[in-house]
């Protein structure tokens, strides 16, 4: 679902009438065929990291696809029933959109990407939980009306900053982008924190932890996740290094390495950069690179979408396992 359809949703009377997803099973992911032109040995045993860079790099199709979904508890599921760290391909509906046969005949479609992935993870689209905890239509249509209107955000943002060539304007776009996405961060951190206590209650526990619930917000900023549009790269890069250092001695041995998430942009040319760094050897690489421009400035909020909405569940994880 792209942009005109999505927001000719939000106009529908129908918008619980979702598109019903694919259900696949893959035997691996990312693919062999990316894996190993991934050179860094230290990377390719970083399963989610992997993964990470295939949603970013690979032949991969991102959308706003936002509706009811197979696994949408899988990240609760995962680290607070089954004690083991959330694999990312787990918590995002991935269809093979352009591949022709099934799985069993990987030839492409001309013209096609080999698979197609939601920016906004299951957590966030599911229509109704089991048990007594129900949400209500109205709250569904709700959560994806705020989705919406923060993708326009996003994307008018980035066009204010490419409709100027003033300096000062630019830097007031930026500026403008820094807080969209601080505001992006806080509402999706409160709505997995609301499913969270749901399940929660649900599952029969009696008190949810508040504790994670103070804190997880004020962790992701410090550990997780930056964005910094004011300083060199070389500060950037340090700065996301000293984050990943910090959480490298209270690691539990079971949630593997931890990655962190940086986001910087040179607001003289518009180019963003992420980059991410892996608790085990305390590295720093580029995930992603672009430059701002017209024609892709879907394709360029998509990806920035998606690699926040992977901070928050990276943070989520580890916290959840923390206790």
């Amino acid at each position: 679902m792209e942009l005109s359809e999505l927001y000719s949703s939000r106009e529908s009377s129908a918008l619980s009438a979702f598109k019903e997803p694919k259900t696949v099973n893959f035997e691996e992911l990312p693919p062999w065929e990316f894996r190993r032109t991934v050179e860094n040995g230290g990377i390719r045993r970083c399963h989610n990291l992997c993964i990470l860079l295939w949603f970013l790099n690979g032949d991969v199709e991102l959308t706003y696809d936002f509706g009811p979904c197979g696994r949408p508890l899988q990240l609760f599921k995962d680290v607070l029933r089954r004690g083991v760290f959330a694999r990312y391909e787990n918590l995002f509906d991935i269809s093979p959109e352009g591949l022709d046969g099934g799985l069993g005949d990987t030839t492409l479609v001309p013209g096609a990407r080999a698979y197609k992935v939601s920016v906004f993870p299951q957590i966030l689209q599911f229509a109704q939980m089991s048990g007594t905890s129900k949400i209500a239509k109205s709250e569904r249509q709700d959560m994806k009306t705020l989705i919406l209107d923060y993708i326009l955000r996003f994307e008018d943002s980035f066009r204010a900053y490419l409709g100027t060539t003033s300096k000062k304007r630019r830097l007031d776009a930026v500026n403008t982008l820094i807080e969209i996405v601080e505001a992006y961060v806080n509402d999706m951190v409160l709505e997995i924190l609301s499913r969270w206590h749901d399940w929660h209650m649900t599952v029969g526990t009696s008190e949810p932890p508040l504790a994670l619930s103070k804190k997880v917000l004020q962790r992701l900023w410090d550990c997780f996740l930056c964005f910094d549009a004011g300083n060199s790269l070389s500060e950037f890069v340090s700065r996301l290094k000293k984050r990943c250092q910090k959480t490298t001695r209270r690691q539990r041995t079971f949630c593997g390495p931890k990655i962190g998430y940086g986001m910087w942009i040179d607001g003289a040319s518009g180019i963003l950069l992420f980059c991410n760094s892996i608790s085990s050897n305390s590295e720093v690489m580029p995930s992603a690179g672009f430059a701002i421009k017209q024609e892709s400035v879907e394709e360029s909020v998509k990806k920035m979408l998606l690699f926040i909405n992977l901070s928050v569940l990276e943070c989520f994880s580890w916290e959840m396992a923390r206790g």
